[in-house]
């Protein structure tokens, strides 16, 4: 069987293996790929109110929304939601999980 990787009309969206003008009810779109999906890939956020699934941005590795970060990128640490390249006063780098 064969997969629907890019639509041959760059203004249709994947849903599975099909191209479609619009994604499905309840699906999310990732304008990065123009796909549809039923939960958001790694490295996005769900934003539920517009239906779209948004990239974390760097120094995000993943996050849950655009100033919430979940994981940080390398030589980054996580800290009340942020990544940072060095921890706080009164915080010690955990290298294992890269938290502070």
């Amino acid at each position: 069987t064969s997969v629907c990787t890019k639509c041959v009309n760059s203004n249709y969206y994947i849903s599975g293996n099909t191209c479609l003008q619009t994604c499905p009810n309840a699906y999310f779109i990732r304008t990065a790929t123009r796909t549809c999906y039923t939960n958001c890939p790694p490295n996005t956020y769900t934003d539920y109110l517009n239906q779209y699934c948004l990239e974390c941005q760097p120094p995000c590795a993943t996050c849950s929304s655009n100033s919430s970060c979940t994981t940080c990128l390398s030589n980054f640490f996580l800290h009340n939601s942020n990544c940072l390249s060095t921890c706080p006063s009164a915080y010690y780098p955990y290298l294992l999980r890269l938290t502070c």
